[in-house]
């Protein structure tokens, strides 16, 4: 089954400066772009998690934008595969300094090392009305995307206000 949820325009990314997304995920398929967690008004103002793009559709990818500063961070080395359960993390630190401190990704509680491209901003944007979206990038849309839908299963997502340490998401998985 494919999880398509349009949460409202939740105010949890506003206007953080830190925060924490984690889940278990279980993809049947690894569809181009299949997303996770999304608040999106447009390319440059927008979080998203999910798969890569095709050809790495089984890597990670985060952007994080406020509108100006749009930043991209990534895997590569095939780390996702289908029928398997996996804990994955997403920690966003914007007191930070370089793209690297910023966010750090954590995959069955060990740390990965994440590509970049842009510039991670300091803060999401806090205007951003966006609804945010399980298991699809609605951006302006009021109906998924067919490119970005999630095939598989998300269970216990939680989206924190502080950027959770290695130990802390060790010991909650």
């Amino acid at each position: 089954k494919i999880i398509k949820k349009n949460c409202g325009d939740v105010d949890a990314f506003d206007n953080l400066t830190e925060f924490t997304v984690e889940a278990w995920v279980y993809w049947r398929d690894l569809n181009r772009l299949s997303t996770i967690i999304s608040k999106r008004t447009d390319h440059m103002d927008k979080i998203q998690f999910g798969l890569s793009e095709s050809g790495d559709t089984d890597d990670l990818r985060l952007q994080i934008g406020d509108g100006v500063l749009l930043g991209e961070a990534y895997t590569t080395g095939d780390i996702i595969s289908i029928n398997t359960w996996y804990h994955i993390a997403v920690v966003f630190d914007g007191t930070q300094t370089t793209n690297e401190e910023k966010i750090k990704l954590y995959v069955n509680g060990s740390q990965h090392i994440l590509s970049f491209s842009g510039t991670v901003p300091n803060a999401p944007n806090s205007e951003n009305t966006a609804p945010i979206t399980l298991g699809n990038d609605l951006g302006n849309e009021t109906t998924p995307n067919t490119y970005s839908s999630f095939d598989g299963i998300l269970d216990e997502l939680r989206i924190w206000e502080i950027a959770r340490t290695q130990a802390e998401i060790q010991a909650n998985m």
